[in-house]
């Protein structure tokens, strides 16, 4: 599963999950989903691959989001972190 992270366009940035396909290319798995937030830049995920974390570039705030077991996104808290 891969999260990519979407820098958008004022309001709000986002982040977007996909799969590698079974023969090569990218399968979209959820997103874009928005944080809320201005610049999305980079991402992290836990360890267990269970929580994506979008830091944002702007703000310098962090939007965590939960990630299934299917790579659907839901994001945790729309203030982000500080």
């Amino acid at each position: 599963m891969l999260v990519v992270s979407d820098a958008g366009e004022a309001p709000s940035s986002a982040a977007t999950t996909y799969r590698v396909g079974p023969f090569g290319g990218l399968q979209l798995r959820s997103g874009p989903v928005q944080t809320n937030q201005l610049a999305a830049c980079w991402v992290a995920t836990a360890p267990d691959g269970r929580f994506a974390f979008v830091s944002d570039a702007h703000s310098g705030t962090i939007s965590a989001m939960r990630v299934s077991a299917h790579g659907q996104l839901s994001l945790v808290d729309p203030s982000g972190i500080s």
